[in-house]
């Protein structure tokens, strides 16, 4: 469910001071080389000729008893989270939609601060008398507080919010999904599962929440509403658009779940320590951070959650003058410098032991500018722990899946973090570009996208890709009968092998948008000798490569 407060910073100063209802109110706030622009207008104003966006000159000359203010947007957030707090009557679990983005509303509109409240209605309407019965004490509970809303509750959070942001002046009221007005003006509208299709095709494409750089791009290509991107095929998406759009859509068609962040802070996970005496001895602070890793280690454990991101902050003390001739205030004067250690981790973990030999690695290769004088361990990024049930004799592969983060952790902690990888497929048709390296211990590591190119990629038979890859190609010295014929023998590494069979060609192109496109014929060749290899003729040069090896 998503409840959507249309000109929030208006409704909130209307509702704070009764007396400004029904006048014209401005806000405004200064952008860097535009000066003070508006932010949002009142509707009186707005009839006046006011518009976001606007000079604040232009705006006043436009109504001069409009009522001015600057914008506040910490006082916006604030005011939002006390009506997302208030809103946990009808959810147990609500959160605070994002900003604004240009792309939203416009490439000339003032980026603002969130407007909506995102609500996880999953089997809670029951307790309100159904769905249509729970949007409606929503939006009625809103205007009893002074507000009007517009209410959307549908099968995902995507679909609720790009309802309640476009469906009330794009979409034609649906019999099953139809809007209802409430005397205050705010609405409510129900999505049914089976309807949601025929109410979100014709939404705009901006529905998706995309940057501004990708919509003007499928601005460019006539591709304004849903129904519309739906018929472009979507293996062209990724390579085209780039990962976000599939991920949009995914989320708003309800094929990948979209995690609603609860408005409330996440616990924040830190142990600190202040030494009497500062010290530069590493056995003495490798002690200390013992301790707070194990402080640490419990309130994890108490929250069943590990530790995915680990930082270890050294406050050292000033370095004073070495002169002792200095005068006592000089001495003092330069400020305390610190020292942040992060420890990537491959899986979350809560061993004390693990944690402090990572510990160790990284503070034996660590520089400090002075003498430690506070120490402070936090959990920057955490993750729930999976608990699975020991076998009775656990075997070489279950033991070997238990040592791997480990050894990961500890590669990671030696090498660096970009040192330690692992393959990840890419929906592309240019084998050189079908794969990247992931590191394994940075924020952000997810197979989600080996997964999606595993399943984007068209189904072929055995062994129609080799197993190695040469990249770069290979140059190969081909003999063919014809200019553009195939192959029947080759020269490689002084040897020459003879063609006994061949499958192809096979092209492969890739896209306009790249530039220099790349065109190729592919074969894969039987020689007599049993052995078997990939090649392909670049079309445009006629120069053949070796691309793979089979077995």
């Amino acid at each position: 469910m998503c409840l959507r407060l249309p000109g929030w910073p208006i409704q909130r100063l209307v509702v704070a001071q009764p007396a400004l209802k029904g006048c014209a109110i401005i806000l405004h706030d200064r952008v860097p080389r535009r000066g003070q622009l508006v932010v949002a207008c009142s509707q009186v104003a707005y009839r006046a000729g006011v518009r976001p966006g606007m000079p604040l000159a232009e705006a006043v000359a436009c109504d001069e008893r409009a009522a001015i203010f600057a914008a506040d947007r910490p006082a916006d957030t604030a005011a939002l989270r006390a009506l997302a707090q208030w809103c946990e009557r009808f959810s147990p679990l609500v959160g605070l939609g994002a900003p604004d983005t240009p792309s939203d509303l416009g490439a000339k509109h003032v980026p603002g601060g969130p407007d909506h409240l995102l609500l996880d209605a999953t089997g809670v309407a029951a307790h309100f008398g159904g769905e249509a019965a729970l949007a409606r004490q929503v939006a009625e509970a809103f205007e009893q507080r002074g507000y009007c809303v517009r209410v959307a509750l549908a099968s995902t959070l995507s679909a609720a919010w790009a309802v309640a942001r476009y469906a009330a002046h794009t979409v034609p009221a649906v019999e099953s999904s139809a809007v209802v007005a409430l005397p205050a003006g705010s609405t409510y509208r129900v999505v049914p599962a089976a309807a949601m299709w025929e109410t979100l095709q014709t939404l705009p494409v901006r529905a998706l929440r995309l940057p501004a750089s990708t919509q003007a791009l499928l601005d460019e290509l006539g591709l304004v509403q849903l129904g519309q991107l739906a018929v472009v095929p979507r293996a062209a998406w990724s390579a085209r658009f780039g990962d976000l759009l599939i991920q949009r859509w995914d989320q708003l068609t309800g094929r990948s779940h979209e995690l609603l962040v609860p408005h409330q802070p996440p616990p924040v996970f830190r142990a600190c320590q202040t030494l009497e005496y500062p010290t530069s001895q590493h056995q003495l602070l490798t002690a200390v951070l013992l301790q707070l890793v194990q402080d640490l280690s419990r309130q994890l454990v108490a929250r069943q959650v590990g530790v995915l991101e680990l930082i270890c902050r050294f406050h050292c003390a000033p370095v004073s003058d070495r002169s002792d001739r200095a005068p006592a205030a000089q001495k003092g004067s330069s400020e305390s410098d610190s020292v942040a250690m992060r420890l990537g981790l491959f899986q979350p973990t809560t061993a004390v032991d693990h944690l402090t030999q990572l510990v160790q690695l990284q503070l034996a290769q660590l520089v400090l500018p002075g003498p430690v004088e506070q120490l402070a361990v936090e959990a920057a990024r955490t993750a729930p722990l999976t608990s699975r049930p020991q076998a009775l004799f656990a075997d070489s592969a279950s033991r070997a899946a238990r040592q791997l983060g480990p050894l990961v952790d500890r590669l990671a902690c030696r090498l660096g973090p970009a040192a330690v990888v692992q393959p990840q497929l890419e929906v592309d048709a240019q084998p050189e570009r079908a794969y990247r390296y992931q590191p394994l211990t940075v924020p952000g590591r997810a197979a989600a996208s080996t997964h999606r190119a595993a399943r984007h990629a068209p189904r072929q038979p055995h062994l129609v890709r080799p197993l190695h890859l040469r990249d770069p190609p290979v140059p190969l010295d081909v003999l063919a009968v014809l200019p553009d014929g195939p192959p029947i023998g080759f020269h490689l590494q002084h040897r020459a092998h003879r063609v006994a069979r061949y499958w192809g060609p096979e092209r492969l192109e890739t896209g306009w948008w790249r530039g220099r496109s790349v065109r190729r014929d592919y074969y894969r060749l039987e020689t007599d000798g049993g052995l078997w290899f990939w090649i392909f003729r670049e079309l445009d040069e006629g120069q053949w490569f070796l691309q793979g090896l089979f077995g």
